[in-house]
């Protein structure tokens, strides 16, 4: 399970602006910062605590403004969690503030303790990724609601879920078709889709790079330096 992450985090740092050095790997026992006493309150079980501890993690602490690098996103207005520090606190000052309105705990919820969110929304029209560690595999969930039939029967421990999909697979897909496309916009990280009017002018460098199968990384990062600078 852990390679899948790291693969896919490694995937995202050949593009530009995901940085090779913010994809993590924990240490031999674990992240430190991530402790059974504290997920305890979460009401998560041995597991899921044992996962998110040995986890890689895309590394979201760079969030000053100007920075060009906070606030990476994996798909539109969705954001992967990093339980290593704000995520977790987060999730802590949930539980101590019920009324405290923050992305760990989604409305279709509570889910199970064998069951923990990966990603969250960044606005409404962002979504969930819940991963079952019952089975490995991960439940996309938008945040605006759902509508799938359940394919699982009631007395069945995942009937929770509505929909089940190879996560991963499916957004490197979705980068490698160029349905989304990071660059820079203002000096901050963006995530480029059909819908954005930028769009085409993003897909025309990331081409004009070999993306792809021969793609020059450096050279188009710095091709989506100028242009961000020209636009702005």
């Amino acid at each position: 399970m852990c390679k899948i992450f790291l693969d896919f985090y490694k995937f995202l740092a050949s593009m530009p602006p995901y940085e090779p050095s913010d994809v993590l790997v924990p240490p031999e026992r674990g992240w430190p910062s991530i402790t059974p006493e504290k997920m305890s309150k979460l009401d998560k079980n041995h597991t899921v605590v044992d996962l998110l501890k040995h986890l890689p993690y895309l590394n979201m602490d760079r969030r000053e403004k100007g920075d060009g690098r906070f606030n990476y996103r994996i798909t539109y207005d969705t954001e992967v969690l990093d339980y290593r520090g704000r995520v977790l606190e987060e999730a802590l000052k949930a539980c101590r503030e019920p009324a405290y309105n923050q992305a760990y705990m989604p409305p279709h919820g509570p889910f199970p303790a064998w069951v923990v969110a990966i990603a969250s929304f960044t606005s409404r029209n962002g979504e969930y990724a819940l991963l079952d560690t019952t089975d490995g595999t991960i439940t996309r969930l938008l945040n605006a609601g759902h509508s799938y039939d359940a394919t699982y029967a009631n007395n069945d421990p995942r009937s929770w879920r509505d929909k089940s999909a190879i996560y991963f697979e499916n957004l490197k897909r979705e980068f490698e078709q160029s349905l989304w496309l990071p660059c820079w916009e203002r000096g901050e990280f963006a995530l480029m889709g059909p819908h954005d009017q930028k769009y085409d002018e993003v897909r025309h460098i990331y081409a004009s790079h070999g993306w792809p199968n021969a793609f020059k990384r450096e050279e188009c990062g710095q091709a989506l330096r100028q242009w961000d600078s020209d636009a702005n």
